[in-house]
């Protein structure tokens, strides 16, 4: 079924709800004649509320519409930690793991939102031409140019 299809049985649907199951005042029946008295708002908060309503009523007919509507984008930071050598610096791998669970659990942060962070820990050296090479690789191993 294409996008369009969908948006008329969507549609189609919400309008047979809105006369069998619903109380609607005729007045907020037709937009144009809502908009003209100033109404506009109301009439589409009301509509809104209608369309939530059957979207939380119909999950399985509307999902099949949208594959993997509920993937979370992906936010890789690279994490490159010295655990052998002069300068290690212990703990940190557990602290940026820590941080991560706040960001991404946290509603201020992306707990609600489409994306999420994940860490790519990278064992280096403090030599900056192994830190280099080990950045260049992270980078190329990415899978889309959004990194």
């Amino acid at each position: 079924m294409t996008s369009a299809a969908c948006l008329t049985v969507l549609f189609g649907k919400l309008r047979l709800m809105i006369t069998r199951h619903c109380t609607v005042d005729s007045n907020f029946l037709n937009y144009t004649a809502a908009k003209l008295r100033g109404e506009e708002r109301r009439f589409r908060a009301m509509y809104r509320d209608i369309a939530c309503f059957w979207l939380r009523m119909n999950r399985p007919t509307w999902k099949e519409w949208t594959p993997g509507w509920d993937m979370k984008k992906e936010l890789v930071i690279g994490g490159m930690f010295t655990f052998y050598g002069k300068w290690v610096l212990s703990g940190l791998e557990k602290n940026a793991v820590s941080a991560l669970d706040v960001l991404n659990g946290n509603p201020a942060y992306f707990a609600d939102s489409e994306y999420v962070v994940k860490l790519q820990i990278r064992n280096v050296t403090c030599s900056q031409d192994v830190v280099l090479d080990d950045f260049y690789r992270f980078l190329a191993e990415r899978d889309n140019s959004e990194t």
